[in-house]
């Protein structure tokens, strides 16, 4: 399970942390990065080096625990 997704310099914003829960939206007007938000997190799960170059963003950290364990999944974009 995801426990925290850090972004930085992502669409019109510095910096965001987002810490998951079982049930999760994303709301905000026209503009504000929800579909740069979604289209980021699956490059980053499936691996998608074209999407992740045309992203705006400087960076991404996703936390996760799989069997116990802490597991961290970091792209820095230069």
């Amino acid at each position: 399970m995801i426990s925290k997704i850090i972004l930085d310099k992502i669409a019109t914003y510095a910096s965001i942390e987002f810490e998951p829960s079982k049930v999760n939206y994303i709301y905000g007007g026209n503009g504000t990065g929800k579909t740069t938000f979604i289209n980021l997190l699956q490059a980053v799960i499936v691996v998608d080096l074209e999407l992740l170059y045309n992203l705006q963003f400087e960076s991404i950290t996703i936390n996760w625990f799989q069997k116990n364990k802490k597991r961290k999944i970091e792209v820095v974009k230069k």
